[in-house]
């Protein structure tokens, strides 16, 4: 869980464009975004007191992002590259009609809706947040939109550091949390969401073998918030190392 050496796609405070991942005091674990005190902009996930411990959480991949970091590159490059030559104009429409084009199972289009009914409609952000035909490179030009993915709530859990739990998960699968989610029944609030939980389940022993799979899933669940940053007592899980 700990910050990946994979840099691209990197804006980690994306879904607080989404209102219902705002701070307002209201939604528990979901309030996870402060806001800008003048721009309709996040600037910063809201860290709150792990359970039982006197250490602030922080935004936990499951699945690690150097697993599937490289898979979204591919993805991205390849729909840059269709926008800039004879698929453009370069606009979200466009990047979402690629997306389905090459890659038809995979949810994009669950991703595409997400992002312009709860972040743009809903959370007032420009689309340029997502896609900008103006960037530099492909990470400028479409890295908001994979931010989306790389940071899918589902994905992440409010988590002592690494260096608080001997050093684990590091680069590797979070399979302590993956665990807990699907087995713990003393877990209040936390709901899985029904394709996260079933890639949990069908690949527990190994969550970093089928990468399209958990993308999909991760995708899919964006029909369904808010879901994951999930909390819970870290005493059942793994005692930090203080």
């Amino acid at each position: 869980m700990r910050a990946a050496d994979f840099a691209l796609f990197d804006t980690n405070t994306i879904h607080g464009y989404n209102p219902q991942y705002r701070d307002t005091g209201a939604n528990g674990r979901f309030d996870a975004f402060d806001m800008h005190a003048v721009h309709p902009r996040p600037v910063q996930f809201h860290n709150e007191l792990v359970p039982g411990t006197v250490l602030l959480d922080h935004q936990g991949h499951i699945v690690p992002q150097n697993n599937y970091g490289p898979r979204l590159l591919t993805i991205a490059t390849q729909i840059d590259q269709d926008l800039l030559n004879g698929h453009g104009p370069y606009t979200l429409a466009n990047a979402n009609a690629r997306l389905l084009h090459h890659y038809p199972l995979m949810n994009f289009q669950t991703v595409t809706t997400y992002i312009q009914n709860q972040l743009i409609t809903a959370g007032g952000a420009p689309s340029t947040v997502f896609v900008d035909p103006a960037g530099n490179d492909v990470d400028e030009r479409l890295g908001g939109y994979f931010s989306v993915i790389n940071w899918n709530p589902v994905n992440i859990c409010r988590a002592p550091s690494d260096n608080h739990r001997s050093n684990y998960p590091g680069n590797g699968a979070d399979n302590v949390v993956a665990m807990k989610l699907l087995t713990d029944q003393l877990n209040a609030g936390i709901t899985l969401d029904a394709s996260y939980a079933g890639f949990l389940q069908a690949n527990i022993a190994n969550l970093l073998a089928n990468i399209d799979t958990f993308i999909a899933a991760c995708n899919a669940s964006l029909a369904n918030t808010p879901v994951g940053f999930y909390k819970f007592n870290w005493g059942n899980v793994l005692a930090p190392v203080f």
